[in-house]
């Protein structure tokens, strides 16, 4: 026998009395979640990319659109104030050829009340 053959009958005794390492219950489960973390750190975009970008400064550009959109909108509804006030409906229902109808509504609706076709009007 020589020298190493007696080395390494010492180490196999050594290893033979050595603890063996105890696996944690949890060994599968703290692996793949090192792969999915792994995984999903190589699909996350690039800080430079326009959708990350995007997604980043979506409120921003979000309430800057809504602030353009009431700028360009303002004038008309200005205006529309302007000619939906009670004077400008008053004297656009005077100059309508209908006002004659409007006029007498109230007689032509009293009128279809009492009219006999009606069912109640025969009770």
């Amino acid at each position: 026998m020589s020298a190493e053959d007696k080395d390494d009958e010492k180490l196999w005794q050594l290893l033979g009395k050595a603890k063996r390492p105890a696996i944690s219950p949890f060994f599968a489960r703290n692996v793949l979640r090192a792969v999915r973390t792994e995984q999903e750190g190589s699909m996350r975009p690039d800080k430079t990319s326009f959708q990350w970008l995007l997604r980043r400064w979506r409120f921003a550009l979000g309430g800057a659109l809504a602030v353009l959109a009431l700028g360009f909108a303002m004038p008309s509804l200005v205006e529309n104030m302007k000619t939906d006030s009670p004077i400008m409906i008053a004297q656009q229902n005077v100059t309508d050829p209908d006002y004659d109808a409007i006029e007498h509504l109230d007689e032509l609706l009293a009128y279809d009340e009492s009219s006999l076709w009606l069912d109640d009007a025969t009770d």
